[in-house]
């Protein structure tokens, strides 16, 4: 019976300072594949997670490590709790689930070498990459931190970018994965490699045919595309 214009309604109310996102204790997942030895950089990612866990009990509950892949350096990684779980082998399948599973993928190679398949697997996935600061990775993969993370091969280097990835946050990472997936999608497909090769050896055909057909169209390099 009391005129409209006179009502306010008051909506309930819950308290912000307790029911809020606690992104504190979301874990973060780091994960790894390949060989477990240690020329793909297994002592010096022990080594860190060791020191880490012993100088911060925080960092140590909020972070999990899913290791895929087998070698000498899976039973030590057990050796620092139940946090690391090392997951041995996975087949392709599997493999695209474990991807999807983790926040971010490390791949502490202390070899320079080519272009690596397991880090093309995580950026097609939507993660971003922390890799070793070799030309292989800095020159192709991760060129800028828009997509992912470098470190120098020391122990220090990695705690210092490990921290950086804890401190940083799901929300970032995810921010990154985005970014560099859209990249690897122009450059990193499996699509886009038979192509090129396709062109390659239509090229080479042609011109052992026809050599004044040198300047055929397959034989026009075509750069890959990056984003604006």
């Amino acid at each position: 019976m009391i005129p409209e214009e006179h009502v306010h309604i008051i909506l309930n109310g819950v308290d912000e300072e307790i029911f809020k996102p606690d992104k504190s204790r979301s874990s973060i997942i780091l994960g790894l594949s390949g060989r477990l030895v240690k020329d793909k950089g297994h002592p010096l990612m022990f080594e860190a997670l060791q020191q880490i866990f012993e100088e911060n009990s925080t960092f140590k509950d909020s972070v999990i490590v899913l290791i895929a892949g087998n070698g000498p350096w899976g039973d030590r990684y057990k050796e620092l709790g139940s946090n690391l779980m090392v997951l041995g082998p996975l087949e392709r399948a599997k493999l695209a689930g474990f991807y999807n599973a983790i926040d971010v993928f490390v791949h502490p190679t202390l070899r320079a070498q080519g272009l690596d398949q397991t880090p093309l697997e995580a950026i097609l996935s939507g993660k971003p990459v922390m890799a070793t600061k070799l030309a292989s990775f800095t020159g192709s993969i991760i060129v800028s931190e828009q997509m992912g993370y470098t470190f120098s091969p020391t122990v220090r280097e990695l705690k210092k970018v490990l921290y950086e990835v804890w401190e940083e946050g799901k929300e970032i990472m995810q921010q990154k994965g985005s970014f560099a997936r859209e990249r690897g999608m122009k450059l990193f497909t499996a699509t886009k490699m038979a192509a090129v090769y396709e062109r390659l050896f239509l090229c080479i055909s042609t011109n052992g045919e026809k050599q004044e057909k040198k300047h055929d169209d397959n034989c026009i390099y075509q750069p890959h595309q990056e984003l604006d």
